[in-house]
């Protein structure tokens, strides 16, 4: 499945980011993530199933 960046339109690509600041002052580690060569991140429904199974984030 292609995704395709909202913000400048160029294709994703699954990435591993060392680091993420979820909220401020909320660091997630080692977390698998869509990012367009633009630099934008944004996560898959999968993505966050897999953070919230794992207790990195809780959905409201």
């Amino acid at each position: 499945m292609t995704i395709i960046c909202g913000k400048c339109e160029k294709e994703m690509k699954e990435i591993e980011l060392k680091e993420y600041e979820f909220e401020e002052g909320i660091i997630l580690n080692n977390v698998i993530a869509m990012q367009c060569p633009s630099g934008h991140v944004t996560f898959t429904e999968e993505h966050v199933d897999i953070l919230e199974h794992c207790g990195f984030i809780q959905r409201i």
